[in-house]
């Protein structure tokens, strides 16, 4: 769809289907339309080179938050962001095309507020609209908790026009905060479902989320304990099974009632128990822990009891699977770049990341000399696959989140 307006990116989150027929495989989460251009653009870093956002505040006067919150909650989103990109570094271009003359412009991470009369490039529409954002929800006959939208991608200057409306959908500020996190996700280029605050259904889990709820302790968070964005060396995250059920077939006996994030004995394969004269407990704890990528065995999995004291270790060593299928996971921006010879240069996307990161992952487990072939992989939280001879089957193990 082309508007007369120009506009050729949004992402909307809305807390049910749309009823237009591209959104329908994006219930409740987002969505980006190009009008037929080249839909990679979509995804693009809005805001490239070392001048910071210019940025300026409207908000309703019966919001939920009062202004000056609003003004603090903007700077925390901004500086969450700034945070998270230097963990991960990322923000520069990975590397100099051969044609280009100079390296691409790098991420703009920096943020100043400016009145809203200052011209700014970003505007933020707290409970208020204006007539693009209105006109916009109107046409694609769809509203939401939350709106990112762009002006057209200028290939030259490499900043635009936007706008980030959140409506006053919840009293619970925190809320308000995590669906502010995620639009300005897509104004840095992050893509939906990489990380914990970019969830596709942001809108139906803060519809579902009622007080008291465990999962409140992670709005306001980019990553979860449970979905980072990725594994660092030290990283550490806790596992289940996705079935609670014994590997390869459903138990003859009751599974031991364990306490919340802990796994019953018997749900892990017999080939990964502890060895005697270790006395295991009828409950333990499976961690996935992740170790520099210079050493032989750069994962392992330790089984722990309740307190965390160490059961058994079981070291494996992985590789990428597919290398390159990461950078469709960090921000990146497909450009008709100028600083090339000749200019414009061809289509090209840089990726804004240094290093491989969010990859499919294969390898093995090596327990008594025998090899066990395992997979890793990304999908709503970390996925772990470990293949059992013994049964000639997958088991299937993920991060923990309940």
């Amino acid at each position: 769809m082309k508007l007369a307006l120009g506009l050729i990116l949004v992402f909307l989150t809305a807390p049910l289907a749309a009823r237009s027929p591209e959104l329908m495989d994006n219930a409740g989460g987002g969505w980006s339309g190009n009008g037929g251009g080249l839909h990679q653009v979509n995804d693009n870093v809005w805001y490239l080179g070392a001048e910071p956002i210019r940025y300026c505040i409207k908000a309703k006067v019966d919001y939920p938050a009062p202004a000056d919150e609003l003004q603090a909650m903007v700077r925390r989103s901004f500086s969450s962001w700034q945070r998270f990109f230097t963990k991960y570094e990322m923000g520069r271009p990975q590397a100099m095309p051969s044609f280009m003359l100079t390296m691409p412009p790098q991420m703009t991470l920096t943020a100043r507020e400016v009145r809203c009369d200052e011209k700014p490039e970003l505007e933020f529409y707290f409970g208020l609209d204006n007539e693009t954002l209105k006109l916009y929800r109107e046409i694609n006959e769809a509203d939401g908790y939350g709106l990112a939208l762009r002006t057209t991608y200028d290939h030259k200057q490499h900043r635009h026009q936007g706008f980030v409306w959140i409506p006053a959908f919840d009293q619970d500020v925190r809320k308000i905060e995590h669906m502010l996190l995620h639009e300005l996700g897509h104004v840095f280029g992050m893509k939906h479902d990489t990380v914990f605050v970019m969830d596709r259904d942001i809108a139906l889990l803060l519809k579902s989320l009622a007080a008291g709820d465990p999962a409140l302790s992670f709005l306001t968070r980019i990553e979860a304990d449970f979905w980072p964005f990725d594994l660092t060396a030290g990283s550490r995250m806790r596992l289940e099974p996705y079935t609670r059920r014994l590997p390869g077939a459903a138990p003859a006996f009751p599974l031991p009632a364990c306490a919340n994030g802990l796994l019953s004995l018997a749900e892990i394969p017999m080939e990964f128990h502890p060895a005697p004269p270790v006395i295991t407990p009828p409950c333990v704890r499976m961690v996935l822990q992740k170790n520099h990528d210079n050493v032989e065995n750069n994962f392992q999995v330790n089984l722990e009891n309740a307190a965390g004291g160490w059961l058994a270790t079981v070291y494996g060593k992985f590789q990428a699977l597919q290398p390159g299928n990461e950078e469709s996971m960090v921000p990146g921006t497909l450009s008709s770049w100028q600083n090339a010879r000749p200019a414009p240069a061809p289509w090209v996307y840089v990726p804004y990341a240094r290093r491989s990161m969010h990859a499919q992952l294969s390898g093995y487990f090596i327990r008594n000399q025998i090899r066990y072939p395992a997979k890793l992989s990304w999908s709503r939280g970390l996925n772990l696959e470990i293949f059992i001879p013994a049964q000639a089957r997958w088991w299937s193990i993920r991060s923990f989140s309940s």
